[in-house]
């Protein structure tokens, strides 16, 4: 469904007036749906073995060293001259090893292996449409007063509006 999305946003994307800028930034940032272990899908769908098992010392482990590289590029940031391409590369960069350490322990200590089969591929996008509704439906909500207050005043009131609340 990530591959699916990924072709969707860049088709539709040629048709709208986004600048090749925006659309290699948002390309970007698609890989760190899988990587990241700060969004709820594919990382965090390998940590549940060992929240099974209660063991998530290995996961916080590799979380922080995520973090760590994330904030030693930050700091290396004005050193290299680099903007919102650099911070948008270094954030994605940064989640790799963790990702990989995770995929590593896994294979080790509980002798995962990927198996990837489309047989029951159907079933599972069908069991799932519920959730997927309910998904689109929260996220709306949640973002339904700042298109509001967008469309009423401005970007700028956006932006007080969305730091104020977070």
């Amino acid at each position: 469904l990530i591959l699916g999305l990924f072709i969707v946003f860049n088709g539709i994307s040629g048709l709208t007036n986004l600048s090749s800028r925006e659309i290699f930034l948002s390309n970007i940032l698609f890989l760190n749906i899988i990587f990241s272990s700060k969004y709820m899908n594919f990382r965090e769908l390998l940590e549940v073995l060992f929240k099974v098992n209660l063991n998530m010392f290995n996961v916080m482990l590799f979380n922080s060293i995520d973090s760590i590289f994330l904030l030693v590029f930050v700091f290396l940031m004005p050193y290299v001259g680099g903007g919102l391409e650099y911070l948008v590369i270094v954030y994605v960069a940064a989640n790799i090893p963790g990702f990989i350490l995770l995929i590593i322990f896994l294979s080790k200590k509980y002798r995962y292996r990927f198996n990837f089969s489309f047989k029951y591929g159907y079933w599972l996008v069908k069991e799932s449409i519920p959730l997927f509704g309910t998904v689109i439906l929260t996220t709306a909500f949640q973002q339904l007063d700042v298109l509001l207050l967008r469309s009423l005043d401005s970007e700028y009131s956006v932006g007080l509006y969305s730091a104020a609340l977070r």
